[in-house]
C-alpha cells in the first residue's frame, strides 16, 4: 500500500509544475487520509450497497403505503396525485347511476331546441356535478361534464375538467391489469382486463375529441388537428360528426387538412395523416 501511494505521489509530481510541489507536501497528510479511507471503504462496499438498496427500498415502500409519492423518474412524476382523490370501485358504484342519467339528459338536450336544450343541460350538469362529489376521477365523467360546459358556453370551466380527465386517464393506464378488472367491475358482471384497456382507449378518443372543440372555440387550427389524429389513434371514424359539428363548422372549406381528415376517414384504404 505504502509502495502504491508513493508511485501515485511521484507521477503526481511529474505532472505538474515544479513551483507546485510544496502545496503536495502541504496536503500529504490529508491525502494519505483519503486514500487510506478509499482503501478500507473497498473491503465493505457490497455490504454498504446492500444496505443502502435495502434502506431506500424499505423507506419508498412505507410512504407509498401511506399515499406519497417521489419525483425520481418520469413514470413516477405521473403517478404523482393519482391516489388522491383515489378512484376505487365503491366509488364507480356510487357514481354509477348520476353518470349514466347525466349522459342521458345530455343526449335529450341535444335533440331539443331553445330554452329546452339549455335547460337539458344544465339538468345533465347537475348529475354530472352529483357523481363528480362521490367520485372525481369516474372513468369519462370529467370529459363530458367539459362538453355539456362547452355546449352551454362555459368554455373556462370546461378545461379545467378537460386537465381532470386527461390525468385520471394516465393515471388509469398505469394500474396493472389485476387492479383494472377490480375497478372495472361495476360497470360489467363478466370485468376483464382486455375490456377495461378497451375502455380507456374509448375514454381517451371522446377526451382529445373534445380537446379538439375546445380549441376550435378559439380557433386554434393546430391544436384542433393533432387533437383529432390523437382522437382517431384511439378509434375515433366518425367522418360525418366532424361536418355536423358546430365546433368545427369553421374548418369546413377554410381548412385542408381538416378537410383531408374528414376524406381519409370516408376512405380508411387511402388514408393518410397530415
Amino acid at each position: 500500500m505504502a509502495e502504491q501511494r508513493k508511485t501515485g505521489e511521484n507521477w503526481l509530481r511529474a505532472s505538474v509544475p515544479l513551483g507546485l510541489h510544496v502545496y503536495i507536501d502541504r496536503f500529504h497528510k490529508w491525502n494519505k487520509g483519503i486514500y487510506d479511507w478509499y482503501e478500507e471503504g473497498k473491503k465493505h462496499y457490497f455490504a454498504l450497497s446492500i444496505g443502502i438498496f435495502a434502506l431506500i427500498s424499505c423507506g419508498a415502500w412505507f410512504f407509498d403505503a401511506l399515499g406519497y409519492h417521489w419525483s425520481i423518474s418520469s413514470s413516477l412524476k405521473q403517478r404523482i396525485g393519482c391516489h388522491s382523490p383515489s378512484l376505487s370501485g365503491e366509488g364507480i358504484k356510487m357514481a354509477k347511476g348520476d353518470f349514466e342519467q347525466g349522459l342521458a339528459e345530455a343526449r335529450y338536450a341535444q335533440s331539443k331546441q331553445g330554452v329546452d336544450k339549455k335547460d337539458g343541460y344544465e339538468k345533465a350538469l347537475g348529475y354530472f356535478k352529483a357523481a363528480h362529489t362521490k367520485a372525481p376521477r369516474f372513468p369519462e365523467l370529467n370529459s363530458n361534464y367539459a362538453a355539456v360546459l362547452l355546449q352551454l358556453n362555459r368554455t373556462p370551466e370546461a378545461e379545467e375538467y378537460l386537465q381532470q380527465e386527461a390525468k385520471a386517464v394516465a393515471c388509469l393506464e398505469l394500474r396493472s391489469d389485476t387492479q383494472l378488472v377490480d375497478l372495472t367491475a361495476p360497470y360489467w358482471d363478466q370485468a376483464t382486463a382486455a375490456r377495461a384497456r378497451e375502455m380507456i382507449r374509448q375514454i381517451k378518443q371522446n377526451l382529445h375529441y373534445n380537446w379538439a372543440c375546445y380549441h376550435a372555440r378559439f380557433r386554434r387550427e393546430d391544436q384542433v388537428i393533432a387533437e383529432l389524429n390523437l382522437a382517431i389513434d384511439s378509434g375515433f371514424a366518425d367522418a360525418a360528426k366532424l361536418i355536423q359539428d358546430p365546433d368545427l363548422n369553421w374548418l369546413s372549406g377554410n381548412s385542408p387538412r381538416f378537410m383531408k381528415i374528414v376524406k381519409d376517414l370516408k376512405n380508411p384504404g387511402g388514408a393518410t395523416k397530415e
